[in-house]
């Protein structure tokens, strides 16, 4: 390390507080260990400076001399090194990195949810090619979930429904109270009602089950007149201003266009209007006529 990085490393730890050397940018981390450590940052609500170590490759290697520590993350706070994500998710859990970053911890009490059969069966069955494996339920705080096997943490949440436990963390249980953890069609589906409203997606083989169970919906064609003479779903309305004034905000809608991507546009259009279940149609007409109706042209 040469002393022009040292003196710039110096410089950086002592004229902010909070130092993350990281893979990525806070808004973009390049790594799930530096999207980690971001996301509990993020979650106490602190305000620190990052340094992307891809922008400079020997500021990279000078760091890793300098703190004495071979990979990153690096977290430093008022000119000390801390750790990296490992020693840091420790600290999150227990409460000390709260503690040092002067911030109050929130109590959080265990939530509850709901675990089905079906979830349970699929978790099982996963479960029996390891030995003393657990299923850890992780929530970020733009609710993406990642569900998988593992073990448990200390500080983690053990959440039992139907005489089956599954762990989470604390920022994840302060998301979960309320959920629903079911399996159908290979795949766990959540239901949380913690979740921000947002465009919830839907492919056309689970679209044609709600069609046959005749659950109740409006289905919404955002194409053009051009493109509704050469093929069209039959229910679909023509998405139109006068249309949705019949159409009550909490009413199931879903839209399709040709490939999904102009009715994803539209579906976010209704969210900010107040329409607070909506659904976008994967791969649009297409995929429905692919997979569902052959007797809807492609085009």
């Amino acid at each position: 390390m040469t002393p022009e990085f040292k003196e710039k490393i110096d410089k950086l730890i002592t004229d902010h507080k909070i130092v993350l050397f990281m893979k990525g940018y806070k808004h973009q981390p390049m790594c799930g260990f530096s999207a980690r450590v971001v996301s509990m940052l993020s979650e106490i609500e602190i305000d620190y400076h990052s340094e992307n170590i891809f922008d400079d490759p020997e500021l990279r290697s000078s760091m890793k001399e300098y703190s004495s520590w071979p990979t990153f993350p690096q977290l430093y706070v008022d000119q000390e090194f801390v750790g990296g994500c490992d020693i840091i998710t420790g600290m999150f859990q227990d409460g000390s990195l709260h503690t040092l970053l002067g911030v109050q911890r929130e109590e959080v009490a265990p939530p509850s949810i709901e675990i089905t059969d079906a979830a349970i069966g699929a978790f099982k069955a996963a479960m029996q090619r390891y030995d003393g494996v657990q299923v850890i339920v992780e929530i970020t705080a733009q609710f993406q979930y990642d569900i998988g096997l593992g073990q448990s943490s200390a500080g983690d949440f053990a959440v039992t429904d139907n005489d089956f436990t599954v762990y989470m963390n604390r920022a994840s249980a302060k998301r979960a109270s309320g959920m629903k953890i079911d399996f159908q069609n290979g795949q766990i589906r959540i239901d949380n009602p913690n979740e921000p409203v947002s465009v919830r997606r839907i492919n056309v083989r689970e679209f044609k089950q709600w069609i046959d169970l005749k659950k109740e919906h409006v289905l919404f064609d955002v194409r053009g007149d051009d493109e509704r003479s050469i093929a069209k779903i039959d229910s679909a309305r023509p998405l139109t201003p006068d249309a949705l004034e019949s159409v009550s905000k909490d009413s199931v809608i879903v839209l399709h266009c040709h490939h999904g991507r102009r009715s994803y546009t539209a579906a976010q259009q209704l969210i900010e209007q107040g329409f607070s279940n909506v659904y976008n149609l994967e791969g649009g007409i297409h995929a429905w006529s692919l997979h569902v109706d052959p007797v809807v042209p492609t085009y």
